[in-house]
């Protein structure tokens, strides 16, 4: 198959200069110096190279533009986010933005998401009174279960035993600053 190099240089006046003057010193109306046309084409090729150098890192500054955006909007709306809603809104192919988010990252949009529904999944056990429902329905899951299991494999454990022991080193802390109600009521609680 071909390959071809695409270079942008409509508006770089030295690749223009060097272009005309090699056409010019071959199709000329005197005899054509070869030896004149390899003088120019080093210094064409050096501003070709540069030229690339410059619109390679303009596309990457662009595309981590796009996924520094995308990662925003991932934290911000995870509750109800799909690829596609993120592509819409972003201007790009679904695939293409897919594509890039894992190049750029090494994460897939899915694993994103994910991270950041469970983190603030963790949150909310950690530090609100919201049953397992609640906090599975908040953070965008409607199958409970799913929930749990996501939970599992992302932390480790389950979200009651992450409350559980969260609840215990309270307690233990309180029981170091508190009367001995507090203290009976902690134990009751364990027993």
């Amino acid at each position: 198959a071909d390959q071809f190099l695409v270079f942008r240089t409509g508006e770089n006046a030295k690749v223009q200069t060097f272009m005309h003057y090699i056409l010019e010193e071959y199709y000329g109306e005197v005899e054509p110096n070869i030896e004149v046309i390899h003088l120019y084409l080093p210094l064409l090729f050096m501003e070709l190279a540069r030229t690339f150098e410059e619109e390679t890192k303009e596309k990457q500054r662009h595309q981590n533009q796009v996924v520094t955006e995308a990662l925003a909007i991932i934290e911000k709306d995870y509750r109800t986010l799909s690829l596609e809603m993120l592509a819409q809104q972003l201007g790009f192919n679904k695939n293409y933005l897919g594509n890039l988010i894992k190049k750029e990252t090494g994460d897939t949009f899915k694993q994103l998401l994910q991270r950041q529904r469970m983190l603030h999944a963790h949150h909310l056990l950690l530090y609100s009174n919201y049953s397992m429902e609640e906090i599975s329905e908040e953070i965008g899951y409607l199958d409970t279960s799913y929930f749990f299991r996501s939970f599992k494999k992302t932390h480790g454990k389950t979200p009651g035993q992450i409350r559980e022991e969260t609840l215990h080193e309270t307690c233990s802390l309180t029981t170091l600053f508190c009367s001995g109600d507090i203290v009976s009521l902690c134990r009751k609680r364990f027993n």
